[in-house]
């Protein structure tokens, strides 16, 4: 039996790399042709998805080697997590593995490593007036996450920061909204929707 185990998948500072890792693993099989290979990942906690074609792909290779039902076998369990839990999904989808232990910490269909996409049509506006119009529902946290967006993807607006605002303070949270009307003015000192908010706020 070839025994495996991999507890995190991310990039090391220096020495060996998961890709040369695996390389050396599956050559070593190669050349033992081991009876049983065992994949444990039970207290892997994730890290980083693309690092696992190695694996992924060093194991479909060996269709009718070790990749075969009752040769091949994946330990997990409750600290399978995260891309080790992706792991596991693409080992069940393109492999013979049998999978002993518990169930996985994490679930099948979880995200993982999200890339911000900058739609066509998305501006600073155009989200701006969806957060209104959904402040203009009575949807206030809603409106507040929307606004929230917008004014992290455009941190130098002024406007995005005095929109975020006069949500939050629809939601009841004055002393953040003020701390949002004086960042937009940290913007654009003369921006005069922020001043005049403040100046409501300061007369109550």
């Amino acid at each position: 039996m070839l025994y495996v185990q991999l507890r995190r998948i991310e990039r090391a500072d220096g020495g060996t790399t998961i890709a040369d890792f695996f390389a050396r693993t599956f050559a070593f099989s190669d050349s033992v042709n081991p009876q049983t290979f065992v994949l444990d990942i039970r207290h892997d906690h994730g890290g980083d998805n693309t690092l696992l074609t190695p694996l992924i792909h060093g194991l479909i290779r060996r269709e009718g080697g070790i990749n075969t039902r009752g040769r091949l076998y994946t330990i997990i369990g409750r600290g399978t997590f995260s891309a080790a839990q992706n792991c596991a999904n693409w080992i069940e989808e393109h492999t013979q593995t049998l999978f002993v232990g518990e169930p996985t910490g994490g679930k099948p269909n979880h995200y993982g490593d999200n890339q911000p996409v900058q739609l066509p049509r998305t501006h600073e506006a155009e989200v701006s007036a969806l957060g209104y119009a959904l402040l203009g529902e009575g949807r206030t946290a809603e409106a507040v996450a929307i606004l929230g967006l917008n004014a992290e993807h455009y941190p130098g607006s002024a406007n995005a920061w005095d929109s975020l605002a006069e949500a939050t303070l629809a939601a009841g949270d004055r002393a953040a909204a003020e701390r949002l009307y004086r960042k937009a003015l940290a913007i654009d000192p003369g921006f005069r929707s922020s001043l005049r908010a403040l100046e409501r706020l300061s007369a109550h």
